[in-house]
């Protein structure tokens, strides 16, 4: 073996041990950073329009472009998080203590639950067991989040000194991937394009859209009387992803419990809001988000978000879609990619 072959395999073996080592260390900060980088794609153009504003101050950009990510998004998120998980935690001691009546319930999908017995006779469905673990399992992921205040704390933070040397020093580190890169800096510069349009287009076409019409059926949820409406909001926002159907599989079941409990002004009422506000979102503003950057399938963004807040919590509902539109980014190039790589000279 050759001097250089074997300085070359030493060489290999050290950078991946410190790369493993390396992983470790920054493993426990790794969602906060996964938040910082997101929101330095997203908000790119509007940092941009911050450079420009403050006449090329690298620091002062990256200072308010950081303070309006702080004031006009994470505040917000964190409002709405701390108010659904009171609403989710009242839920579930009201279904575990039996105060709440599931007749209504029952009587409504009992043609269903007969239909299936017809096909499978041993088959029940225990709604209130269901409903019991479901908001079970959405306590313990969201619950996580605020368990430990000083280290919900500290990521913040960290996350914020993330996001600001990123808005500062983010052209320099664009580079420095390129530079490591063994493939041509063209392959390069478009990569990072596609997976940029890619993480864009996911937001901003899908989950922007979907919050904006669950913070919508929220409000109409809360104005028309219907119990518990920061909980039917977010669940309204995650049927907002599914294809065809979108907030109608939320807002419709509400209609029929408030015309059932004889609330039938209400039900006609957040039938109008559900058709003409939620429905304005659905058919203006999505259509005009979603026709920019990487498309990438509703159904496949839904994946995402279920797949994502199953495996990372709370912190799936961005990163989940997030890699499901880096793949599709990364699939749609491939072939151009690797049909340069192996043409013959």
């Amino acid at each position: 073996m050759t001097n250089s072959r074997l300085q070359g395999i030493f060489f290999t073996v050290l950078i991946v041990g410190v790369l493993y080592l390396s992983f470790l260390v920054f493993k426990p900060y790794l969602g906060a950073l996964c938040v910082a980088v997101i929101f330095r794609i997203v908000f790119d153009s509007f940092h941009e329009e911050i450079y420009r504003f403050t006449r090329g101050s690298e620091n002062l950009s990256a200072v308010i472009s950081t303070l309006a990510i702080v004031f006009f998004i994470i505040v917000p998120l964190v409002v709405v998080g701390v108010f659904l998980f009171d609403d989710i935690q009242n839920l579930y001691f009201k279904i575990v203590s039996g105060n709440i009546d599931f007749s209504f319930v029952e009587r409504l999908t009992s043609p269903a639950h007969d239909f299936i017995r017809g096909f499978i006779p041993d088959f029940s469905a225990d709604l209130r067991e269901y409903a019991r673990e479901g908001l079970s399992f959405l306590l313990t992921h969201i619950g996580s989040v605020f368990s430990s205040i000083m280290s919900l704390i500290f990521n913040f933070f960290l996350m914020l000194l993330a996001l600001f040397y990123l808005f500062r020093d983010g052209k320099r580190f664009r580079k420095s991937v390129i530079s490591l890169s063994p493939l041509s800096d063209n392959y390069d510069e478009s990569i990072l394009v596609r997976l940029s349009e890619g993480v864009s287009s996911v937001v901003k076409g899908s989950l922007l859209v979907a919050v904006i019409q669950g913070a919508l059926a929220a409000l109409g949820f809360f104005i028309f009387g219907v119990p518990n409406p920061m909980l039917w909001g977010s669940l309204a926002a995650i049927a907002a992803l599914v294809p065809n159907l979108g907030t109608a599989l939320v807002v419709l079941p509400a209609i029929v419990f408030l015309f059932w409990t004889g609330a039938a002004g209400s039900a006609f009422g957040l039938l109008v809001w559900g058709v003409v506000i939620i429905g304005l979102i659905d058919n203006i503003l999505a259509p005009y988000l979603m026709e920019r950057g990487l498309k990438v399938h509703p159904f496949l963004v839904l994946l995402g978000v279920l797949g994502g807040f199953a495996f990372f919590g709370p912190l799936g509902f961005l990163v989940g879609p997030i890699l499901a539109a880096l793949l599709m980014a990364l699939l749609d190039m491939y072939p151009s990619i690797m049909g340069n790589a192996v043409t013959p000279k």
